[in-house]
């Protein structure tokens, strides 16, 4: 949870002009890497959060695309045997099923981030107006 903090803190922009630390390098920066960075930022952790939400579900539809596509039988229960040039996948596939488990944990984690994610965001535009 704290990583998210991190990340999160470190895509916004800090208080405008000089403080007891350094000058702001923003100033005069127009077309800096930093301000670009800025419009990029938002998306992209929105993104990170929901990927990780969503992982697990986008793991079961991949192996149940896969394990169809092959004609293989997937269920919870048992590894079944799954060819494919030679090759078993049943237990790449089974785990790739078994894994949407984990989302009891990534969906409320998830969803504690965009949470925290929303509150930073309509601070820093709080802040900007």
């Amino acid at each position: 949870m704290g990583i998210i903090l991190l990340l999160i803190w470190s895509c916004i922009k800090g208080t405008k002009g000089a403080n007891r630390f350094a000058p702001d390098p923003l100033v005069g920066a127009e077309n800096s890497i930093a301000k670009s960075f800025e419009g990029f930022a938002k998306p992209a952790s929105f993104a990170i959060i929901v990927l990780f939400a969503i992982a697990p579900l986008i793991s079961l539809i991949i192996g149940g695309g896969i394990a169809a596509a092959l004609g293989c039988e997937l269920d919870e229960g048992t590894v079944h045997p799954c060819l494919f040039m030679g090759t078993d996948l049943g237990e790449t596939l089974y785990v790739m099923t078994v894994a949407m488990w984990f989302s009891m944990f990534t969906v409320p984690i998830g969803a504690v981030a965009l949470v925290i994610w929303l509150i930073v965001i309509s601070v820093h535009r709080h802040r900007r107006i």
